[in-house]
């Protein structure tokens, strides 16, 4: 899995250097080069902006020098996409231009996705579906033998003053776009970017959306909001009676159902604004750090495949929690715990231990601490010399196996 942030406000547009070399420590290896940052979308089709075409190549050729020098990979780019009512152009014409621009770049780094909106202004409701196979298709052409992926990306529009569903945002409808798509070409050339902000926008069910969605899921955009504004916050960052305000549970649950291998993108340009450019470093590493937690959580069921035999450490909720859903296939030997009261007592028909029996552990075996106090356990392990130390968590298990004593 790829954990890479958007390059909208980490980094200055005139001077990439600080931001890139800043993302570039924090330990991020990836990012989505945000296009718009370079062009003015509101000066569009006039002369003024011809004019700035120009010095827009310039910067972004700076920014990928720079990218090649930190040693960051561009994993994808995100096509500039032209505001309703901002100009009057033929809006297909004018929305081809740009994503070819994207197209282009892509080819030129070597990035091998593409996330260009579907068009949803211009043209009756009706005709959006063949004004979008059109408008896909003929980038498909243009793309030819590269291979270069294009990603369609779920969208809101505004009714009467609220924010509601717009075109694909129903994942039966994107998995019926994207078959027709790729049917056309010969080739599956089309995935698509789940926009974690706009199913918080539009009050959608995450868990419903990224499990229709399946093998066709490449991006996810990840950004807290407030449920009412289109905002780019850091994830956990906003929050109502101390909740918040964005289902990361149904995220993390239906991205681990259908074993997500894709990329996670960080979309917190309002976030960043606020903060101090000397502070960014530091928020940053956050950012790292969410990205790992995000990963680790994806991929439970993956890191617990790794070892042919698992061990537990703990006897409580967690352990509890861990046989109800994964006992079966991924069934341990034992678990330990501290407690020498519950040295040879049976926790869930499974033997509780001291912990001195993980040294005899052969070198297949898997030590997952099931236990809230994971830093300590994990020194108290390593002291003792025990190898394949991981970290089980039952944050986010299906409602169904979560259980508290």
């Amino acid at each position: 899995m790829i954990i890479s942030s958007s390059s909208r406000a980490m980094v200055d547009v005139r001077y990439p250097n600080q931001g890139l070399s800043d993302i570039s420590k924090a330990g991020i290896n990836s990012i989505m080069l945000d296009m718009s940052m370079y062009f003015d979308l509101d000066a569009f089709g006039t002369q003024e902006y011809i004019q700035a075409c120009q010095l827009c190549w310039e910067r972004i050729d700076h920014f990928v020098e720079i990218c090649n020098e930190q040693k960051i990979e561009i994993s994808s780019i995100y096509a500039p996409r032209i505001i309703y009512n901002t100009v009057k152009v033929n809006m297909l014409e004018e929305q081809l231009k740009l994503a070819k621009i994207s197209i282009d770049l892509a080819r030129r780094v070597h990035c091998k996705k593409v996330v260009i909106d579907p068009i949803v202004f211009g043209f009756d409701l009706l005709d959006l579906y063949k004004i979008n196979e059109k408008f896909y298709l003929e980038l498909a052409e243009y793309i030819g033998g590269d291979c270069i992926r294009i990603l369609l990306k779920n969208m809101c529009r505004n009714h009467n003053g609220n924010n509601i569903r717009g075109i694909c945002s129903n994942p039966k409808q994107v998995v019926e776009w994207l078959d027709c798509f790729n049917s056309s070409v010969g080739k599956n050339q089309f995935g698509f970017c789940l926009d974690v902000g706009i199913c918080n926008l539009v009050g959608q069910d995450i868990y419903s959306m990224v499990s229709g969605l399946v093998s066709n899921l490449d991006v996810v955009m990840i950004r807290e909001g407030d449920g009412t504004n289109d905002a780019n916050l850091l994830p956990f960052s906003y929050s109502l009676f101390g909740q918040p305000q964005t289902d990361w549970l149904g995220m993390i649950r239906g991205l681990r159902t259908i074993n997500f291998m894709g990329e996670l993108v960080f979309m917190i340009s309002d976030t960043v604004s606020t903060f101090s450019i000397l502070l960014r470093p530091s928020l940053y590493l956050l950012v790292k750090s969410m990205g790992d937690y995000f990963k680790w959580q994806i991929e439970m069921e993956q890191i617990l495949s790794k070892y042919s035999k698992i061990v537990l450490f703990g006897a409580g909720n967690m352990c509890r929690n861990y046989l109800k859903c994964y006992s079966n296939k991924y069934p341990p030997l034992f678990t330990c715990d501290n407690n020498s009261k519950l040295w040879g007592t049976s926790f869930c028909g499974l033997e509780v231990k001291n912990p001195e029996e993980l040294l005899k552990l052969s070198d297949d075996t898997g030590v997952f601490i099931c236990n809230l106090f994971y830093r300590e356990i994990k020194e108290q392990l390593i002291s003792m010399g025990v190898n394949n130390i991981e970290f089980f968590s039952d944050e986010y298990l299906p409602t169904y196996y979560f259980d508290r004593i």
